[in-house]
C-alpha cells in the first residue's frame, strides 16, 4: 500500500508537469556564486561579506529543456591569486515546472575547475580543491575533475527565470571511475549557493 501511494504521489506531479512543458525551452542567462559554502553561511555570525562584490564569481548559465529532461551548461569566471580560474559546469537532469510558476531541476554532471597563468600555463582543482599543475590536455584535466550536482529552483515570470542555485561537488572523478559509492556519499554542506536570471527564448 505504501509503494503504490508513493507511485501515485510521483504520478500526481510529472503527468501535469509533463503536460504544461513545452517541448523544447531554451534559456539563458548570468549567475553569480556566493564564494562560501553553505556550511561556512551557516555557521556565521556576521552576514557582511554578501555585500563585497569580490566574494562572487559571475558567469553565464545556459539551459536546454526538451519536455521534463534538461541540459544545464555553467561557466564560471574569478581570480585565484595569480590565476584566472575558469569553472565550467555541464549536468544532464530532469526539470519540472510546478502550476506553471515555479520550476525546480536536478543534474549531475562533470565540473571542470581550470586555472590560467599569466603566461598561459594551465592547472585543474582536482576533488580535494588542491591544484593540479602541468595539465597536459582537455582530457587529463577531464579524468581528473569531480562529478558535480546542481540543484536549480526558479520562478517563472513570463520568459524570465529568477531563482536560486546549489552547486555541489562529489569526490568522484572518472580517473577513479570504478568508485561509484563516491557519487552518492557527498558533503551536502560543502555546496555553493548562487542565483540566476535567465530569458527563456521558447
Amino acid at each position: 500500500m505504501k509503494r503504490l501511494s508513493i507511485v501515485l504521489l510521483v504520478l500526481f506531479v510529472l503527468v501535469p508537469a509533463t503536460l504544461s512543458a513545452s517541448m523544447i525551452n531554451l534559456s539563458l542567462g548570468a549567475t553569480a556564486v556566493y564564494g562560501e559554502s553553505f556550511g561556512a553561511i551557516a555557521e556565521a555570525t556576521s552576514y557582511d561579506g554578501f555585500s563585497n562584490i569580490d566574494n562572487y564569481r559571475f558567469g553565464a548559465d545556459l539551459r536546454l529543456r526538451i519536455l521534463l529532461a534538461e541540459i544545464d551548461a555553467v561557466a564560471m569566471f574569478g581570480k585565484q591569486d595569480e590565476y584566472t580560474d575558469i569553472s565550467m559546469l555541464a549536468t544532464a537532469g530532469i526539470s519540472l515546472d510546478l502550476l506553471d510558476i515555479i520550476r525546480i531541476g536536478a543534474g549531475i554532471g562533470p565540473r571542470f575547475n581550470i586555472l590560467v597563468g599569466a603566461g598561459g600555463e594551465l592547472a585543474v582543482k582536482d576533488v580535494n580543491g588542491d591544484n593540479i599543475e602541468n595539465i597536459d590536455s582537455a582530457g587529463e584535466a577531464f579524468v581528473k575533475s569531480p562529478l558535480a550536482y546542481r540543484l536549480t529552483a526558479d520562478i517563472k515570470l513570463g520568459k524570465i527565470l529568477v531563482g536560486l542555485n546549489y552547486t555541489l561537488d562529489t569526490e568522484y572523478t572518472f580517473e577513479n571511475y570504478d568508485q561509484f559509492d563516491k557519487i552518492f556519499a557527498p558533503k551536502f554542506d560543502d555546496g555553493a549557493v548562487g542565483i540566476s536570471v535567465l530569458y527563456s527564448f521558447f
